[in-house]
């Protein structure tokens, strides 16, 4: 391609990719300093004619590529340090479609690019290829054609990479407030399928319930209306007062969940409170569960012991309940754990039993220790406890038949394992997915006793 010096003023810019340039002036004193070592492609006016382009009054020539570098050359200008700059000058052979080519491929080369112009880029230039070629047909087909694979070898990247790209692009397109979530395409495709994810169980827990509207006394249905949306003190402000017998509460932790998400990303979609924010909701919470519970009733508090078994005792205690200092154990039989240079792996949860009033143990001599494995396996939740485990602490503070309640239901499990001990049960969560994975969970998993009639 001819190397020709241009006049600045000749060249028009046109409707570039990249609308901002960044660090102009460590560029304009590069070039003061060495010059331009890599000209910029400009396409001629018989060029421009051809593509059917239009150029403004004065201007000779139409930017191809070297946004960046034309730029920084126009700062010089304006300063009286420069009038011309070195070109590669496509003439009439380039169409429109070619011409954006060659600026988009010069743009993807770049390492300043986020993976949102990284993908936007190789969207259009893949698209630029089937245009030209045809869409390939088959990952081996001999017959002509472009794909991931031949678009990966135009501009230097494997298949699989640019095969990334383009769904990464999709996700833009399908869900854009993933754009500003992600740190990166692989961060947004996952993002994009715990989405997809969402709404297919969204569906397949709708068809649920409105198959056991058919028959709302049945053990699907009355399991379904038992897993409540919405706010716990909302909730619980409209419940009558004295009429639950034991609670089971699993809040958010108060903890700095972001620290903690970077070591165990299976906690990527877990929410949690404000520290400053947690003790002035619990203690609203406890306020409400002490106006609900019967007279001689327990309940149980799981909590982050570090830095809130002391302030949880007391707003327990504050609120009109008898707490037993020493803390029921579950024991996951296996751990994890952050810095384990100066720390034990962590194996085991806490949780302070209170009660109102003054009930007795169900089954006297149970030892505060619960082991059971943690769920390891069809998670809904990512503190999710284990049904056996609910089941266990049920049994021991909870007679058969009585009212319970949970304010933070989660994976519902608390329900499943409730009825399990033969304990009547309801509770809240403010999350749609939790209880549309409750529900698919359930027609699946757990209840045995369904009849033809329940779920057809």
């Amino acid at each position: 391609m001819p190397l020709q010096t241009v006049p600045l003023k000749e060249i028009h810019t046109g409707e570039r990719f990249r609308k901002e340039y960044h660090d102009l002036e460590s560029l304009c004193a590069s070039i003061e300093n060495f010059g331009l070592i890599q000209p910029i492609a400009i396409l001629s006016r018989k060029g421009v004619d051809k593509a059917h382009f239009k150029l403004p009054r004065g201007k000779k020539y139409l930017l191809l590529a070297g946004g960046r570098r034309f730029a920084a050359m126009s700062v010089l200008a304006e300063m009286g340090k420069a009038k011309e700059v070195d070109c590669r000058v496509y003439d009439d052979n380039q169409s429109a479609d070619e011409s954006r080519e060659i600026e988009l491929i010069e743009n993807i080369e770049r390492e300043d690019l986020t993976w949102q112009e990284t993908a936007a880029l190789t969207k259009e230039i893949h698209e630029l290829q089937i245009a030209k070629y045809g869409e390939k047909s088959g990952r081996t087909s001999n017959i002509g054609g472009a794909n991931a694979q031949t678009t990966g070898e135009l501009i230097g990247k494997s298949g699989m990479t640019v095969g990334r790209h383009l769904k990464a692009a999709e996700v833009i397109e399908a869900h854009p407030e993933i754009a500003e979530k992600a740190q990166s395409a692989n961060e947004a495709l996952k993002m994009a399928r715990v989405i997809e994810s969402e709404m297919i169980r969204r569906e397949l827990a709708k068809r649920a319930e409105a198959k056991v509207q058919k028959n709302p006394e049945s053990t699907m249905a009355q399991m379904i209306k038992a897993y409540q949306l919405g706010d716990c003190l909302e909730a619980m402000a409209s419940m009558k007062a004295n009429s639950i017998s034991f609670v089971d509460v699993d809040p958010p932790y108060g903890v700095n969940m972001k620290e903690v998400k970077k070591t165990r990303p299976n906690l990527a979609a877990f929410e949690d409170i404000d520290a400053e924010d947690f003790l002035p909701f619990m203690e609203k919470v406890f306020v409400a569960l002490y106006r609900i519970m019967k007279i001689h009733s327990w309940g149980v508090l799981w909590f982050e012991p570090d830095p809130w078994y002391a302030p949880l005792v007391a707003a327990l205690r504050f609120a009109g309940f008898t707490c037993n200092g020493r803390p029921l154990v579950w024991n996951k039989t296996w751990g994890h754990g952050e810095n384990l240079d100066y720390n034990l792996t962590n194996a085991h949860e806490l949780a302070l039993y209170f009660r109102k009033g003054a009930p007795v143990v169900q089954q006297q001599g149970t030892p505060n220790v619960f082991t059971y494995g943690n769920v390891r396996s069809q998670r809904i939740h990512p503190t999710e406890k284990p049904v056996q485990l609910l089941e266990a602490i049920l049994e021991a503070f909870a007679p058969p038949n009585v009212q319970a309640y949970s304010p933070f239901l989660g994976s519902g499990n608390f329900l499943i394992a409730a009825r399990e001990a033969g304990v009547i049960a309801t509770g809240n969560d403010i999350k749609q997915k939790y209880r549309d994975s409750y529900i698919t969970r359930l027609k699946d998993n757990y209840v045995e006793e369904l009849t033809e009639e329940d779920i057809n």
